[in-house]
């Protein structure tokens, strides 16, 4: 959407300042409106969160039984995770769960505790490796980033 924004931007653009018979000020103001419209149409772009999974084996996406399942949940789901960044379960989780998960529920919401050096870790006795599923005001913790598992988990 932006850069369709920004596309027709230029040739609006290319249309005012090549017309030779326009003033100054009309092209400096026609320009400068131009700047804020499709400023704001990247604004609005930034909140539009449309995919579609176009591979044949629908590798990106949850089998149709899971995506109608979750679709059915409207509570917000809060996952926190608490993986080191050098953790490779954290790309793994990131590539092959959140990104669906993304798609189809409404607005979950993710939280990373901030980095925190290791000998500080232990000192607030933080443990790393886990990831924590809130809805409902039920918590639970799972330290697997498996699909399944992590579907299960969900549904409970």
């Amino acid at each position: 959407m932006a850069m369709l924004a920004i596309s027709i931007a230029g040739f609006a653009l290319a249309t005012i300042w090549l017309h030779t018979g326009r003033a100054w000020r009309f092209r400096l103001l026609g320009t400068a409106l131009l700047a804020l419209i499709p400023a704001l149409v990247m604004l609005g772009a930034n909140s539009v969160r449309a995919s579609w999974d176009a591979s044949e084996n629908r590798r990106n996406s949850f089998s149709r039984a899971d995506e109608a399942s979750l679709s059915r949940i409207q509570q917000q789901l809060k996952i926190t995770v608490v993986l080191s960044p050098e953790d490779p379960r954290l790309t793994d989780y990131e590539h092959n769960v959140l990104r669906k998960l993304r798609r189809i529920l409404p607005r979950p919401r993710l939280i990373t505790p901030p980095l925190v050096a290791r000998v500080s870790l232990k000192s607030l006795r933080i443990t790393t490796g886990e990831i924590w599923y809130e809805m409902n005001g039920q918590k639970v913790m799972e330290r697997s980033t498996i699909e399944a598992v992590v579907l299960e988990q969900i549904y409970k």
